[in-house]
């Protein structure tokens, strides 16, 4: 019969315990490290993909067609700054043109912020800038949606613009001036006020005329038209 005595127990337990917690230290630091190491690889594809968003909202890069009644016809963001006919001032960089990401008109009290639209029109009261149409202060055209009623209504005064009235457009830190040149009502359907223009301006979009159920939408649209006049400092807005 052998007898353990209670000094020898105590040494006998102890004799593993160093090992044991040598093996769970080590599984610890793997564990540190992998969780490390996952963390660094989610914020390194965070930062590619925000770095990819970035790039396509400032160029996007998808193929944007309109269709008219001689086929379609492709939409690019331009971006070949036209200086404007009253010069700005001199310490403006007008040389890297931006997207839009506000919009103000002070005669109707419009101060919006912009929304990159494709297909699907806001559905907050934000005036939309048509994918593909030109950045503000580019030759072409420079086109923003806008609904007048309902939930997202932003543009539900432009009818009551009139010609000379100012609208601008920012960019960056620098406000690009429109002037208003035209007001009228064309079909629903009418696509050429998409299209890019050899000027600078910017066109409003809305809805007009009655809601039609079998088009799914309205009849016809309210369109303004403005020229580029000259750029100036947001900060001043």
């Amino acid at each position: 019969m052998i007898t353990q005595h209670e000094s020898d127990a105590g040494v006998l337990a102890n004799t593993d315990t160093p090992k044991v917690r040598t093996r769970r230290s080590w599984k610890r630091k793997l564990l540190y490290a992998f969780v490390v190491v996952v963390l660094l690889a989610l914020i390194a594809v965070g930062g590619v993909i925000g770095y990819f968003v970035v790039q396509e909202h400032r160029s996007p890069s998808g193929k944007v067609f309109v269709q008219t009644d001689k086929g379609k016809v492709q939409l690019s963001v331009v971006q070949t700054v036209v200086a404007p006919p009253t010069a700005a001032a001199a310490e403006l960089d007008l040389s890297n043109p931006t997207p839009p990401t506000e919009i103000k008109i002070a005669s109707i009290g419009l101060d919006s912020q912009t929304f990159l639209m494709s297909h699907d029109v806001p559905k907050t009261p934000v005036a939309g800038w048509l994918y593909g149409s030109a950045m503000p202060g580019t030759k072409g055209n420079t086109v923003f949606y806008g609904a007048r009623a309902g939930a997202a209504a932003v543009f539900e005064k432009i009818d009551q613009l009139q010609s000379g009235d100012q609208i601008i457009v920012r960019g960056g830190d620098i406000g690009y001036v429109y002037q208003g040149t035209s007001i009228q009502e064309g079909a629903a359907n009418d696509t050429q006020l998409l299209l890019p223009t050899e000027k600078s301006v910017v066109t409003l979009i809305t809805d007009a005329g009655q809601w039609d159920d079998s088009l799914g939408g309205y009849t016809k649209r309210l369109v303004v038209r403005a020229n580029y006049v000259t750029a100036e400092s947001w900060e001043g807005n």
